[in-house]
């Protein structure tokens, strides 16, 4: 006779034999198959940190915060070799100065099922545009738990350096994920190097231009006969980086890209939108602000200013609540209010971001008037999704920065996230649209990108360099000896960053971050093989 104790006995055994098994198989379907599924990492604070560059003082602000970082959740799978984010764009955090930021990386598994994954993992500055990028590398056992190192290797931020590497652990769940195919990019990309041969350019005054430190340029490319010839990147520690899909931030060539372009677009849609009055379309702005069209706070026209002197009011404004309020309503009465009146608007150029950043406010609410529609977006709905929805540019090219409330107004100033095919996709429409209008206005993007006569636009600071609708342009006649002026539509961010428009098929470009904006001699090199004037 078997007592029941026994029997009891023999059935938890067989339980737990069954539940063995069970996660032996799980186990073994692990080992087996691609990884799909949630990467939980904690890394904490940094096993090194070390501040090289700390302009505003980030350091003491965020001290206790600034080496440390939150726990993290990415979802990922796989395309082959190729280790896929679910979230292309930077991800929502709690921490009151990082977010991260994931891109496309690698992973393989050894015999024994042990798990490698490389793949870049980039801060960001809450509501800033500065990138710092990092090199994640992940070990997984058969397990699913194990370890994790990020090192920041380099960034691109004129005001904020540093190196660091955090050390933490790393758990795995498997699960399904859903995530898009890998993207590349609409140019195939050839090393700079490549150039002389292909063409006899000289590629040593291209990355870096002439005046342009090489320890502060992060990249640098040429699109020529419709082949991208691009520098390596000076942050491509890892072999999960490529540098074709590298974050760049835009920065001021948002004004550009987003305000220039968006007035451009409404100016189509509804002639006479650029003469709108601010004061009009933004009646809490206060007084004084009827005088002021959309177009002249475009061309930094208001009248409005403390100095006139070259970038000194943008220079003082660093630390105002245009750049460190978190919401709307701060930032939009800071702008309205920060400049008294000197002159008429539409005489004189002086620089403010604080302007773009009213004229941004202005064309949400113009669209919103000419749509009927109160969530009517500048940026997703006007740009993104109906004036660049052709184009086959990356993920990133979705995001913009935007303020943290519900009004989730676009900074119009800055705040893009970019990669150089991006630069160069959006730079051809552009010079497309300037030859064949179909979405611009015809007469503002001419008076941009293919200006007339002698002395097109405003005055810009300083003999040869002139703004228009958002847009910079050089004369660049005297570098090249043309016998007539030539000018170059280019545009510019903080830091040292410039996409310039040479012809209608040819387009350079470097992203640096030491205040350095010299370019000519890429000009000059690319003009001695292919004549530019």
């Amino acid at each position: 006779m078997i007592d029941a104790g026994t029997v009891s006995c023999r059935a938890t055994a067989l339980r737990c034999l069954a539940a063995f098994l069970a996660a032996l198989c799980a186990c073994a379907v692990l080992a087996a198959a691609p990884p799909e599924g949630e990467l939980q990492l904690q890394l904490g604070v940094a096993e090194s940190f070390e501040i090289e560059v700390d302009r505003l003082d980030l350091g003491g602000k965020f001290a206790g915060e600034v080496d440390r970082l939150p726990p993290l959740a990415l979802q990922l799978a796989t395309d082959g070799s190729v280790l896929l984010p679910a979230q292309r764009l930077p991800m929502p955090a709690s921490h009151p100065l990082w977010q991260a930021l994931a891109g496309e990386g690698r992973w393989q598994r050894d015999a024994h099922g042990n798990l490698t994954l490389a793949l870049p993992l980039d801060l960001l500055e809450q509501g800033a545009n500065c990138i710092h990028y990092g090199e994640l590398a992940v070990t997984l056992p058969a397990s699913g738990v194990g370890s994790a190192a990020l090192q920041i290797t380099g960034q691109t931020c004129e005001y904020f350096k540093f190196r660091a590497r955090f050390q933490g652990s790393a758990r795995w769940r498997q699960a399904e994920v859903a995530v898009e195919a890998a993207h590349e990019p609409r140019f195939p990309v050839r090393s700079l190097q490549q150039l002389q041969h292909d063409t006899g350019i000289d590629p040593a005054p291209l990355a870096p231009p002439e005046g342009v430190s090489p320890e502060h340029l992060t990249l640098a490319g040429l699109l020529l006969d419709g082949r991208h010839y691009q520098s390596a990147c000076a942050v491509a520690a890892g072999t999960a980086r490529r540098c074709e899909q590298l974050p760049l931030p835009a920065f001021s060539l948002s004004k550009s890209l987003l305000a220039g372009v968006a007035l451009m677009r409404l100016e189509r849609l509804a002639p006479g939108s650029s003469q709108r009055s601010i004061g009009e379309l933004l009646p809490g702005c206060g007084r004084g602000w009827d005088e002021v069209t959309l177009q002249q706070a475009l061309n930094m026209q208001t009248g409005r200013y403390d100095s006139a002197a070259y970038f000194a009011d943008e220079d003082a404004a660093i630390a105002t609540p245009l750049f460190l309020a978190p919401g709307h309503a701060a930032k939009l009465a800071w702008a309205c209010a920060a400049y008294p009146r000197r002159e008429a608007a539409g005489e004189r150029w002086v620089y403010h971001t604080a302007d773009t950043y009213i004229l941004v406010s202005a064309m949400t609410a113009l669209l919103r008037e000419l749509r009927g529609a109160e969530q009517a977006d500048i940026y997703s709905d006007l740009l993104y999704r109906e004036a660049w929805s052709e184009l086959p540019l990356g993920p990133l090219a979705a995001f913009t920065r935007r303020t943290a409330d519900a009004a989730a107004q676009p900074f119009g100033g800055w705040g893009q996230l970019l990669t150089a095919d991006d630069f160069l996709q959006l730079g051809l429409w552009l010079a497309a649209e300037a030859r064949q209008p179909e979405l611009l206005d015809p007469a503002m993007v001419r008076a941009a990108i293919t200006p007339a006569g002698t002395l097109p636009g405003v005055a810009a600071g300083t003999a040869g360099l002139r703004y228009q609708h958002g847009f910079w342009l050089l004369n660049a006649a005297p570098a090249l000896g043309c016998r007539q002026p030539y000018w170059i539509p280019f545009l510019s961010g903080h830091g040292g960053i410039t996409l310039a428009l040479l012809d209608e098929q040819s387009l350079y470009y470097y992203v640096s971050d030491n205040n350095e904006f010299r370019w000519l001699s890429a000009v000059a090199a690319v003009h001695q093989q292919r004549p530019l004037c």
